[in-house]
């Protein structure tokens, strides 16, 4: 036996094996620890959308947000100018996206048992309707847009968001909204259903025309009226054939019917409707003879009997 057999033979130790198996598990897990570190965080689902409305996860590819489809931290959510989403977070909150509006869940952190957590919107633009959880009710939920910072506690709030950065937001129900300036850093808030903060930091009343405008970018988009009607139904009532002398049916045609649209001359009778005539061959059922009635008899008088005189 030369040198080389001899290494061969020495070379598996008792406690080898165990050690390269381990090296072994952990060489092939890990690109699944790489991935479980980088992975996408779940905050909610897709509670109703439309076919224009789409959402980009960190890693995952963009996909278009159908209703029950899972949306996660980070993701970013764009509607164009028919687009509608609303999405449903795990505490609760649902937030309504209108047309042509573009957001990111910056930040959604919650814990069920304490009922308690944090969460962040940013805005670029669009129209949105926030309905609070119970993440809102101990903490605001924060919306960060380009020229304010929205912050909402336990209410029901309309925001829109300019193309240029300009922000109003509305408080439709609930206990507090407050908007601050990025510019200067100053802040101003409500407590008062049916009214609003732009970036004048102005508590103003809102009009019903601005809300039928705001509204009619987060509700479904309604049907046009250059739309096709829908097809009237295909089954036409049985026309009535009128009978000629010679037994054939003709449809009656004013045109060709010289007695059409005219009235009957005085003392002749109006023609009988053509469902009354008769046709030819047919026998006329005759009328059952009714049983004559029979002269009531009437006892006949009995002559009055009158006393004989009696002779003087």
């Amino acid at each position: 036996m030369n040198s080389s057999d001899r290494k061969i033979l020495i070379f598996p130790r008792p406690w080898f094996a165990p050690l390269l198996g381990a090296i072994v598990v952990l060489a092939s897990s890990a690109p699944a620890l790489t991935l479980a570190a980088t992975g996408e965080t779940k905050v909610g689902v897709t509670a109703a959308s439309n076919i224009n409305a789409t959402g980009k996860p960190p890693i995952s590819p963009a996909r278009d947000l159908e209703t029950g489809l899972e949306v996660f931290f980070n993701e970013k959510v764009t509607t164009n100018a028919s687009g509608r989403a609303q999405l449903l977070f795990r505490d609760g909150t649902s937030l309504t996206i209108g047309a042509g509006s573009e957001m990111v869940i910056d930040k959604f952190v919650f814990d069920p048992a304490s009922g308690t957590g944090e969460m962040a919107i940013n805005i670029t633009k669009g129209v949105f309707r926030l309905v609070g959880g119970k993440i809102s009710k101990k903490t605001p939920v924060r919306f960060n847009t380009p020229t304010a910072t929205v912050a909402v506690r336990g209410a029901v709030v309309d925001l829109a968001v300019q193309a240029n950065g300009a922000t109003a937001a509305y408080l439709v129900f609930g206990d507090v909204l407050k908007v601050t300036s990025l510019a200067t850093g100053m802040s101003s808030k409500t407590t008062q259903a049916g009214f609003f903060i732009d970036n004048s930091l102005k508590v103003k009343k809102r009009d019903r025309a601005d809300i039928s405008k705001h509204l009619s970018k987060l509700e479904r988009e309604p049907e046009r009226d250059d739309q096709p009607a829908a097809p009237e139904s295909t089954t036409a009532e049985p026309a009535v054939a009128a009978v000629s002398s010679s037994g054939a049916d003709k449809s009656s045609d004013p045109e060709t019917d010289s007695n059409a649209g005219k009235e009957p001359a005085p003392g002749e009778a109006e023609a009988e409707p053509a469902e009354n005539k008769q046709t030819l061959g047919e026998s006329k059922p005759e009328p059952e003879p009714r049983p004559e009635p029979k002269p009531e008899s009437r006892p006949e008088p009995k002559p009055e009997s009158r006393p004989e005189p009696k002779p003087e």
